[in-house]
């Protein structure tokens, strides 16, 4: 808040709660004084209010990749050098248009 953001994007859904409950303890409100963004899509999100926008990510796809590319290595081969993964933007009432002061 010092840094005059009006927007964060965390980690992760529980870490992006975690700034919310932070700066509600400060006495301001997301998403009019700061916007907040997370990703996983945990439960919590869609349920709290303001509901939490997020990225939803192929999370099962995300492990099976991590363990074949650890194989790979433990193979002494060497990974793709890219993959691609799917997500969705699911937005909800946590973000609002950028301030215009």
């Amino acid at each position: 808040m010092a840094s005059g953001a009006t927007a964060v994007i965390a980690y992760n859904d529980l870490v992006a709660l975690g700034i919310d409950a932070g700066i509600t303890s400060m006495g301001k409100r997301c998403p009019d004084d700061l916007s907040i963004i997370g990703t996983d899509d945990i439960e919590m999100a869609s349920i709290r209010q303001p509901g939490l926008t997020t990225v939803r990510l192929a999370i099962n796809r995300c492990g099976s990749l991590a363990v074949e590319v650890l194989l790979q290595a433990m193979a002494g081969g060497s990974p793709r050098s890219v993959a691609s993964l799917d997500s969705q933007l699911i937005v909800r009432d946590s973000t609002a248009a950028p301030r215009r002061d």
